[in-house]
């Protein structure tokens, strides 16, 4: 048998005649192996291939060297695999059957290859891609050194084209991964899970690959960065790996002098670059970027009209096959320079985001942020309740917005934050998705619950494939709102469009009140039996109502100072009472008010931000007073009663289904209406025992709804199915 040292692999599928321009470059550059004595093959796999592609490559059929396969994989990365097994060849050369290459590219692999000793895969020095809308995309592609830098850079950009050469056992040893199931990108998987193994990818000088466009130049970088693309999970990118990386390269810095991370200073640039002022730091920003480029020894194009003389060359050369393919000065001009240098701002903002990230998670919240509100102590009751449930989990907590996450510290610590929010700022949207979803692909667990992201219900949207076939989706939702300015009627609601665009892939919707699922059926038509409700849980202690003898009767207002709660109705009840009767407190954080809003009120007075209920000296009140204008079924009713004060609140959301008129306490019909408020506290001011006699009730309901027995019941049965999640 005829000695074979390099299996050339042609994936066809739907190229049809354009097959023959790549053929005539393989056989080309093929003649360039015959002449350094080396044997070949070529192995076409058409993989669900089109009539024209079948009936092209059927020439070849019979030819000495030449094999052709044929499956219905309808997959890259497998229909690869298995003509990678078909392959005789010590080297395999993998290429797709509609791009081209320069004559020197297989011998020249080869040759580096060798020098290389053998545990590397080249690829070809520069990409040019070319396409009908006659614009081209120069791509350098630069050796690999197994640094911090590559792992950053291949945390956001694929780094190498899919044309490569290495030996066989790199195939074997690192296949390629199956894009199904809303995974894809097989060839930047295999370029980083081949270096997370200590395989470097390395270019073979002066060589071309061109690389024929699906798409418009322009969008080379979007298709490069496998944007709305999940790639699987990667070694490379484990924080142990990276960390290790890190020591080793501060030790070599104590024999080489201090080492500068570009990462850090190219952040930096991109900061200034989008910046609002641009205009104005120009000049600053000018010097930063020269002296990265030194640092970089970069090596970038004058101008788009000067190129490698490697390229140049071997574009007239591939003319002579593609022919209009020709580097006269006009077409040069044409060239767009993609610099793989500039694309590490993803993976540095992956790691920053991961710096707590000490193991992987076995459950994944989502959340906007982490700051005192209601939705936030869902999220602590449920890794609380879960993590009885399940001893040995861990929990990873991603928040989504911008946000000092002040609760971040009554995590527990099975948990921890992932702050994408605060790291993903300075990103573009595209830039933005790839962080997303390398951390969700990173983290690798299953198991994804969303409270009230918006950005999370946008990336499931892009990735409804994705979510059904490998993820356990839940989602919580507590109320709709009003968009401020609209008059109460424009509304803000998770169930629609959110939850109704991901409904299918959703396995639980999670609420603590009845009235969303009233509001899911009667708005969206939805299905009651996907509706779970969880009524919170309730842990303080439970003290015993007292009878007012105070002379001023002492109102207690405390919430988020925010539109949703009404603070405007709030001022206008105060305008009602008489200041010598009634005197309210009212604590909260300001969102949207400012402090002055409130001064000079008579009755009213703000005490300021407050850090939980539990923090609120509740003993010196008589009431407690409650306005919203939406809301789902508010803990700080729960606390209240708990603390023994009888409550006041409007009938919105889920609040009837705790407090009932002059049962549980006084429930005002219209949120807006002042008058009803007015009477209900003059009600409470003159009937204190029977106030009294409503907390009691109102706390026998706790004791046997809202406990967290029962609480860790219904998470028990409705997580876990009754045992196991």
């Amino acid at each position: 048998m005829k000695k074979i040292d390099i299996s050339v692999i042609v994936t066809a599928h739907k190229e049809g005649f354009l097959s023959h321009k790549t053929m005539m470059s393989i056989l080309a550059a093929l003649e360039e192996v015959k002449n350094e004595g080396m044997g070949f093959e070529i192995i076409i796999h058409i993989d669900n291939g089109s009539e024209q592609t079948r009936n092209y490559f059927s020439r070849y059929k019979g030819k000495e060297g030449f094999r052709i396969l044929e499956n219905k994989f309808g997959d890259l990365g497998l229909s690869r695999n298995f003509a990678i097994g078909e392959a005789r060849g010590n080297y395999v050369g993998v290429i797709d059957a509609d791009d081209l290459v320069s004559k020197n590219w297989f011998i020249s692999a080869i040759k580096t290859i060798e020098k290389s000793g053998g545990r590397v895969v080249a690829h070809p020095n520069y990409s040019l891609a070319f396409g009908l809308d006659q614009r081209y995309v120069l791509w350098e592609q630069k050796d690999s050194d197994g640094g911090s830098r590559d792992i950053r850079l291949l945390c956001g950009v694929n780094r190498w084209v899919s044309a490569c050469v290495a030996k066989k056992e790199i195939f074997e040893k690192c296949p390629y991964s199956a894009t199904r199931d809303g995974y894809g990108n097989e060839d930047w998987w295999f370029n980083t899970e081949t270096e997370s193994m200590g395989i470097r990818h390395v270019a073979a000088k002066e060589t071309t690959l061109f690389y024929r466009q699906k798409r418009r130049a322009s969008s080379l970088l979007q298709a490069s960065n496998g944007a709305n693309c999940i790639q699987r999970y990667s070694r490379l990118f484990e924080i142990d790996y990276y960390n290790r990386i890190i020591e080793r390269e501060k030790e070599e810095q104590k024999h080489i002098g201090e080492g500068k991370d570009v990462g850090v200073l190219y952040s930096t640039y991109k900061k200034i670059r989008n910046s609002p002022a641009n205009v104005v730091i120009t000049p600053v920003a000018r010097p930063i970027r020269i002296g990265l480029d030194k640092i970089l020894g970069a090596s970038r194009r004058r101008s788009s009209e000067r190129i490698p003389q490697s390229v140049y060359n071997n574009w007239r050369e591939i003319s002579q096959i593609e022919t209009g393919l020709y580097p006269t000065s006009d077409e040069v001009k044409k060239v767009i320079e993609y610099c793989v240098e500039d694309g590490d701002a993803v993976g540095y903002s992956f790691f920053k985001a991961m710096e707590d990230a000490t193991h992987l998670p076995d459950y994944v919240f989502i959340v906007p942020w982490l700051i005192s509100g209601g939705a936030d102590k869902v999220l602590l009751n449920y890794i609380k309740a879960l993590s009885e449930l399940h001893p040995d989990w861990t929990f990873a907590v991603i928040t989504t917005l911008p946000s000092q996450n002040e609760w971040k510290e009554k995590l527990p610590s099975n948990a921890y934050i992932v702050d994408f929010g605060n790291n993903s700022k300075y990103l573009n949207d595209v830039e933005g998705e790839q962080l997303f979803s390398r951390i969700i692909t990173q983290l690798n667990c299953k198991k994804l619950h969303i409270i009230n992201s918006q950005y999370a219900y946008a990336w499931v949207l892009g990735h409804l494939e994705l979510v059904k076939k490998n993820y356990k989706l839940n989602v919580s939702i507590f109320c709709h709102d009003y968009i401020k300015g609209t008059n109460d009627e424009g509304i803000f609601d998770y169930l629609d469009p959110y939850l109704l665009s991901i409904y299918d892939v959703v396995d639980n919707i999670f609420t603590d009140n009845e009235e969303v699922i009233n509001r899911g059926e009667k708005l969206c038509g939805l299905d009651r039996k996907k509706f779970k409700v969880h009524y919170q849980p309730i842990d303080s202690k439970i003290i015993a109502p007292k009878i007012s003898k105070n002379q001023t009767f002492r109102v207690l207002w405390a919430g988020r100072v925010a539109y949703q709660k009404a603070p405007d109705v709030l001022l206008r009840i105060v305008e009602k009472l008489d200041p010598k009767k009634v005197h309210i407190d009212m604590f909260g954080k300001l969102d949207g008010y400012k402090k002055s809003y409130f001064k000079n009120v008579s009755s009213l007075e703000y005490k300021g931000e407050y850090d939980g209920f539990e923090t609120l000296e509740t003993d010196s009140y008589d009431c407690y007073l409650y306005t919203s204008r939406i809301d789902g079924l508010p803990n700080c009713l729960l606390e209240a009663t708990a603390a023994g004060l009888p409550v006041i609140a409007p009938k919105v959301g889920g609040i009837g289904e705790f407090i009932k008129e002059k049962e549980t306490g006084l429930l005002v019909d219209n949120f807006d209406n002042v008058d009803e408020y007015v009477e209900a506290i003059k009600y409470a001011m003159q009937n204190s025992k029977k106030m009294s006699k409503m907390v009691k009730e109102a706390q026998r309901i706790l004791v046997e709804r809202h406990s967290w027995k029962a609480f860790v019941e219904k998470v028990r049965e409705d997580f876990c199915g009754g045992d196991k999640i």
